[in-house]
């Protein structure tokens, strides 16, 4: 199996969220949706830069730049396992960071 590319070596792991997530939302939208779309990316930089390095580095690799499990498992070296229990803390924790920055969202952060 093919190592599975760096592309964070020259910026950090926030960087990498905030550049990533954003324009994704802002594509083709209004100006109300790409103001919303910057709220949202914001609260997601500030969420992410509360978590611990290493669940903001499975959150990119997984949930960001959509590596499969086995793929995003070599760059930290983790078994597959290891990463899998360590994305789903790093979920949870990414939902508690939102909450404390957003309290009033708690009602639809219930998953």
């Amino acid at each position: 199996m093919s190592r599975p590319r760096r592309r964070l070596r020259s910026r950090s792991l926030f960087d990498a969220a905030v550049n990533e997530v954003a324009p994704a939302l802002a594509d083709g939208c209004s100006v109300e949706d790409e103001v919303a779309a910057r709220e949202v990316e914001q609260l997601l930089g500030a969420a992410m830069a509360r978590l611990e390095p290493a669940h903001r580095e499975v959150l990119l690799l997984r949930d960001v730049q959509r590596y499969t499990a086995p793929e995003a498992a070599v760059q930290p070296g983790l078994s597959v396992a290891a990463l899998k229990s360590r994305l789903h803390r790093a979920r949870a924790a990414l939902r508690d960071a939102v909450r404390e920055l957003v309290p009033e969202l708690e009602p639809r952060l219930e998953v």
